[in-house]
Formats: structure tokens, C-alpha cells, sequence
């Protein structure tokens, strides 16, 4: 039977990834690889990630399983709030779940992808199904306002009456903004640190040797899936 639940793409260089539901971690796996293999997948930042590092960089695992399909979607949710996966464009979890695209969807998309131009039948329902579309008039009133900042802000910018108008910071200024940052801990000295280097060091080794997944690893530490995710792609305990 095949298994549904939450999964990510991960670059094993730097700990980027991607995050994604499915109700088939197989097949899902496949039509990615497919799809990156052949350089048309439509995830920009994945497919460059891809060519840049190689296919051998990557690697697709499941991060947890979830039985009730009507769930998905949620659990999408968390990861992407809790990891902020860095090759996910849309922040919004989403599922093609059970969708099929009408005929006429599918030839546009066909006219599209081989690079036809659009047929005079579709063109006169796409000009029939803008016209008489007008903005309303507090649509007009934002619009008018929003440019009305924008116009002041650069003009602000431009105004000799700024303190910062034609300046730039000395080298003493920014040599003291530079030092601002020096001293900030990490690690165990970090006041906010509730893990041991040791533990740390266990909790890699562990992941790597495929022992545990990051959920139960999280649960084991009683930390979040989060920090688990960034301790394995060392965002964080980098010494």
C-alpha cells in the first residue's frame, strides 16, 4: 500500500530543502527526480540548486507519515512554518489532491508549453472575459495613494534636507557596527542553548545512520522539529 505523508528534498552541501505532501512518497519521488533530471522542473530555485550540485547532492526522505490524506495539508503547514525550507517558492502549503485540469485548460497549457501562440478562439474568450472589468473606486483611491508614498519616499531620498543626503558612513562608524556583532555566543554558551555539544553529536550521528527520523529525534530530545532540522544541516552548532 502505498504511503502518504510529508517529505523533503535535501541538498546534502549546504542543508537546503524543499518540503512537500503527497499520498505516494514513490511516485512523488520519481515524477521530482524525472522533472530535475531533464531540467524542466517548475520549481526555479530547486532546478538550479540541482544543476548546480549534481543529482548525487540530493535526496529525497520522508520526514513523516500521515495516514489521514485530509490531514496533508496541514501538516505541510507546520514544516514550512517550523523549517522555512529555502528552495520552496510558495510558503502556503497547496495539493493537487483529487484536481484534473478541464479540456480546455489542458490545450492551453499544451498551446503554451510548445511554444504556439494562443488560437483566435482563445483569444476572443480571453478578451471577452476582461472586458467591462473596472476598478472600483476605493481601488482607484489605494492605487492613488500607494504611488502617492512611493513618490514621496524617493523624493525624501533625494532631498538635500536629509542628514544622510550625499554621505556615507566613515570608517570608524563602520568599524564600530562591525564590532557590534563580534561576541554574540552560539553553541552551549548561548543563554538560550537546552542541548549538550555531546547531544548534538548524537543527534547527527543518529540521522545519519538512518537510526531515527528528525521527528522522533525531536521528540527524543524534547526540542522542536526545527531545531532538529537545523542541528542536521548544521545552521546551527557550526563549531
Amino acid at each position: 500500500m502505498a504511503k502518504s505523508g510529508i517529505y523533503q528534498i535535501r541538498n546534502l552541501i549546504n542543508g537546503k530543502a524543499y518540503i512537500g505532501s503527497t499520498i505516494n512518497f514513490n511516485n512523488r519521488k520519481c515524477s521530482h527526480f524525472n522533472l530535475l533530471k531533464a531540467n524542466k522542473h517548475p520549481n526555479c530555485k530547486l532546478q538550479n540548486a540541482w544543476n548546480k550540485y549534481g543529482e548525487q547532492n540530493f535526496i529525497f526522505e520522508g520526514v513523516e507519515e500521515v495516514p489521514e490524506k485530509e490531514k496533508l495539508i496541514e501538516r505541510e503547514q507546520y514544516y514550512l512554518d517550523e523549517t522555512s525550507p529555502e528552495y520552496n517558492i510558495c510558503r502556503i502549503a497547496g495539493s493537487q489532491l483529487g484536481f484534473r485540469h478541464s479540456e480546455e485548460s489542458k490545450r492551453k497549457i499544451s498551446e503554451l508549453k510548445n511554444g504556439l501562440r494562443p488560437s483566435q478562439e482563445t483569444k476572443r474568450k480571453m478578451s471577452k472575459s476582461q472586458s467591462g472589468r473596472k476598478h472600483s473606486e476605493e481601488s482607484k483611491q489605494k492605487i492613488s495613494q500607494a504611488n502617492k508614498k512611493t513618490k514621496i519616499i524617493k523624493e525624501t531620498y533625494r532631498d538635500e534636507s536629509n542628514p544622510m543626503f550625499g554621505k556615507r558612513h566613515s570608517e570608524e562608524a563602520r568599524r564600530k557596527m562591525s564590532g557590534s556583532h563580534i561576541g554574540i555566543q552560539s553553541g552551549e554558551k548561548h543563554p538560550n542553548c537546552k542541548l549538550s555539544l555531546e547531544q548534538v553529536k548524537i543527534i547527527r550521528e543518529k540521522y545519519k545512520a538512518g537510526v531515527c527520523t528528525q521527528k522522533e529525534l525531536a521528540e527524543e530530545f524534547n526540542t522542536t522539529f526545527g531545531n532538529i532540522f537545523k542541528i542536521i544541516s548544521h545552521r546551527t552548532w557550526k563549531e
